[in-house]
């Protein structure tokens, strides 16, 4: 079974109407498909003013429901939003098979070097791992990618595809390539990585955005200009490749986790 998978490789947006041009070439895919947005695309890191970005994060996310819901994509990405505890980095998915949008889940490792981890509240409930149209989805955030158990408590429900939402700085952007490449290939799954492009307080943004295969091979590398891009995946290789052995799980170290719903 063919299965679209893309990423918009944005700047970081001042306003949800922003998204239109994006939206636009999505939608003049040859056929529906799953598109990741990077992490907090939406205001990116400015924090002190995180009450008016979870603001605009729910215009967003209705600008969204409604385009998917008219065209049958899939969406992705992270935005603020308020919890018990103060402001959270969220990972949600849109799709027309759901009613609402769908959170997976809230990162759970916030980056020390920068605001993040003084203003936000780390994840700390359910990970989803939902499936969509026969793809089960894994998520993984940025900084999380460093902790391999994120994914690794997911790959024992069989998650196809990872979804990485990242601002990854230039500077080490080795470091970005070679972890999406090892996500994957441990996990016997893909990484879809969407990245930022341009300068942001993080410094400059290389883009890069990319999608691994299950052999930790590159399915589809992006430049540093802002865009969309896809490739269509043969979901019946990757599942047979995992049929044919497994390293998701090791049948001598157990690896469990209370975040998996």
């Amino acid at each position: 079974m063919d299965f679209r998978l893309g990423v918009c490789q944005t700047p970081v947006l001042s306003a949800p109407k922003e998204l239109q041009p994006y939206l636009e070439a999505i939608s003049r895919a040859e056929t529906p498909g799953l598109w990741l947005f990077p992490e907090l695309f939406l205001g990116g890191f400015d924090l002190q003013r995180s009450q008016h970005w979870a603001d605009q994060a729910q215009e967003a996310l209705a600008l969204l429901s409604d385009f998917s819901r008219a065209t049958g994509h899939a969406l992705a990405g992270t935005f603020l939003e308020r919890s018990a505890g103060g402001f959270q980095n969220s990972l949600y998915l849109l799709s027309p098979e759901l009613a609402e949008p769908l959170k997976l889940y809230s990162k759970i490792h916030l980056f020390p070097a920068s605001d993040e981890a003084k203003l936000l509240t780390p994840g700390a409930g359910a990970m989803v791992t939902p499936e969509l149209r026969g793809l089960r989805l894994g998520g993984c955030i940025c900084f999380d990618l460093r902790f391999p158990e994120v994914c690794r408590v997911q790959a024992a429900r069989d998650v196809h595809v990872y979804l990485v939402p990242a601002q990854w700085p230039k500077a080490r952007l080795d470091h970005f390539t070679l972890l999406c490449r090892a996500r994957a290939l441990e996990n016997q799954a893909m990484v879809l990585a969407a990245n930022c492009c341009g300068p942001s307080p993080l410094g400059e943004m290389p883009g890069a955005s990319m999608l691994v295969g299950p052999w930790g091979q590159m399915l589809m590398d992006c430049d540093d200009q802002p865009g969309v891009h896809s490739t269509v995946v043969d979901l019946d290789v990757l599942k047979a490749g995992q049929r044919l052995f497994s390293t998701r799980t090791s049948p001598v170290l157990d690896v469990t986790s209370r975040i998996l719903a």
